[in-house]
Formats: C-alpha cells, structure tokens, sequence
C-alpha cells in the first residue's frame, strides 16, 4: 500500500483524462493471466446481460452504464489473490473513514452504516473483504468516488462490496457481477474442471443462464447463484456466512427453495467465497 500512496496523485490526475474503465483495465491487466482472463470474461458476459437489464433501471441510471459496468468487471477481483491477512492490514493503514471493523460483532451498525462495516464473517475469513479492498482502491487511489460521482460509484461500490457473500434486495449492478461472475466460473468448471463453484457436469451454468433468460430482471438468476454457492460451500464442509444465508431465507414467491429450508438449522459466522 505505500506504493498505491505513492501513486495517489498521479493516478488520480490520470482518471481526469483517462476514461475510468480504461485505467481500471490498465491496473486489471498486472493481475495473473488467468486471474485477468477471467475478469475480462467476466466483463464480456456482463456486457451481454445488460441489454435486457437496462429496462429495469431508474430512467436515466443507464446513460453510464457501460463503462460502470466495465469498471466494475475489471474491479472486482483485483486483490482475490492477495494473502488473507495482508488485506486486514491493508485496511488498517487505510484507515478509511466510515470503514469500520465490527469485531466479533462487538457494536451493533446503524442500518444507513451498516454496509461500511466490516461484518463477523469478513473479519473471520478475510480474503471476503477482496471486493470492498476494491472499492476502497478505486475511491483512495483513482478518485472515482467524485469523478464518477455519488450516486454512480455507490453502484459500483456496493457490487463489489457484496459480490462475495451477496446481499438481500441486490441492485442491478450487484446481481449482474454475481450472475457473470458465477456464469463464467461455472463455465470454466464445465469445461476445465477449474471454476469455483464445482458444477458437476454443467447443471447450475444451464440453470442460471435459463434463469437470466426467463427473467431478465436477473433477480431468479441471482438467486440461483447464491445457492449454489451455499451447495459448493457445504459440499466443501464450509458454513456460508450470514449474510449469504439470509438471502436464502427470503423464498420466492413462486415456488419454495430446498436451500431455504436448509438455512434455518445451519451454523452461523463462517463464510462464502
């Protein structure tokens, strides 16, 4: 992070001049091939998803919505692959303001500060904070909280924030990098046997990707990610975190989730990837 200080300023400048989705790939592109390539895909099937969410938008939400989308593509896992407890004390020397640690669920948030807290889970397994190292990135180093402005990057920050254990009542942005996210991760298990969720033979990638067609809303396809991200994380003997549970706990109002009806006996506190 001393580099990232060091290089506060002349990023910043740069954001002035460089479309954000540009400078956000440029830093994108010192990740790992493989970890690059998937962001890219990532960005690719979001690309593709966002046509038929677009109508689902407060009017006028879409007239940035194609660079906000690649910048949080390129975003979202810039620091997956940094170790564990090199992300707590990344924060640490932030210290952002806002951005508190709520240690062993030592104080309760208010509801309007809830989601700057880093919540039990994060703090017990710290590579889930990767997402929120990502916004707090793009606002420390690159500005992009007032050069893309409030409204805007709260979007951006909340997807990445919760693209890792999700978040009841997700908005648009946030279910379109968990669906893409998991689409492309179930894809590459489809095909290599290497994605992060294990997909065992290809049957959550056609469900989700049905999912997204039948409902472009995005908010059935979401779900699906969610459980299976809960099914992988037990499948694994891994508790999911809380907050990943409570989205289950909400069914459908079309038809009951076995998921759901699992939650409710589950252990708390640990976590989803």
């Amino acid at each position: 992070m001393t580099r990232l200080r060091g290089d506060c300023e002349h990023e910043r400048a740069n954001f002035s001049y460089v479309a954000g989705a540009e400078l956000t790939e440029a830093w994108a592109r010192a990740l790992a091939p493989r970890r690059f390539g998937h962001v890219r895909e990532v960005g690719t099937i979001a690309a593709e998803l966002a046509g038929p969410l677009r109508k689902h938008l407060v009017e006028g939400g879409d007239l940035h919505w194609d660079e906000d989308i690649r910048i949080m593509a390129f975003a979202h896992d810039l620091f997956r692959d940094v170790e564990p407890t090199r992300i707590l004390a990344l924060f640490r020397e932030l210290d952002v303001p806002g951005m508190r640690m709520d240690v062993g669920g030592s104080g309760q948030p208010e509801p309007s500060e809830s989601e700057d807290w880093i919540q039990p889970a994060e703090w017990t397994v710290p590579i889930l904070l990767h997402g929120r190292l990502a916004a707090v990135f793009l606002d420390f180093v690159l500005d992009a909280g007032r050069r893309l402005g409030t409204d805007r990057f709260t979007q951006i920050k909340t997807a990445l924030a919760t693209h890792t254990v999700g978040k009841r009542a997700a908005p648009p942005l946030a279910r379109l990098l968990v669906v893409s996210d998991s689409l492309q991760g179930t894809s590459q298990e489809t095909r290599t046997g290497q994605g992060r969720i294990r997909d065992n033979g290809g049957g959550w990638h056609h469900r989700i990707k049905e999912a997204c067609a039948a409902d472009p809303s995005l908010v059935t396809a979401y779900r699906l990610c969610i459980e299976a991200r809960v099914e992988d994380l037990r499948r694994l003997g891994v508790t999911p975190a809380e907050e990943t549970l409570q989205i289950l706990q909400e069914a459908p109002p079309d038809r009951p989730s076995a998921a759901a009806g699992a939650v409710a006996s589950a252990p708390r506190g640990a976590a989803a990837c």
